[in-house]
């Protein structure tokens, strides 16, 4: 009985010692994945900022919309947790601005500043 039980001690432990630092990261790398996924959208938005500030903008104006929409929808279907909100929100308003510079509206953004004399 003692054998098994010392045996038992062998295999368990090590498996503790891993196991309980192990569960403790999952958490983080549950938030890492949402935060990468927050992050992949944003990197197509910054792309096609950048492409709409070239000279040639005008000539792929209806692709550059295209795009935006299909972000726009892929950002909608996605499911985050309520701890990632804030994120989700904000990345739905930079959206929103994206399309406004698109469309050729002001920006949101500048109609909150202060008005210059």
């Amino acid at each position: 009985m003692a054998s098994l039980l010392n045996r038992m001690l062998v295999v368990v432990v090590p498996m503790l010692l891993i196991l309980i630092p192990g569960l403790k990261s999952i958490p983080l790398i549950f938030g890492w994945r949402i935060r990468l996924r927050l992050l992949r959208w944003y990197r197509m938005l910054l792309t096609l900022e950048s492409e709409l500030s070239r000279e040639d903008a005008h000539e792929n104006h209806e692709e550059l919309i295209q795009r935006l929409d299909h972000v726009e929808q892929a950002v909608n279907k996605m499911k985050v947790p309520a701890s990632f909100a804030d994120q989700f929100y904000t990345l739905r308003g930079h959206i929103a601005i994206v399309r406004t510079r698109l469309t050729g509206g002001s920006s949101p953004m500048h109609e909150t500043e202060p008005k210059r004399k």
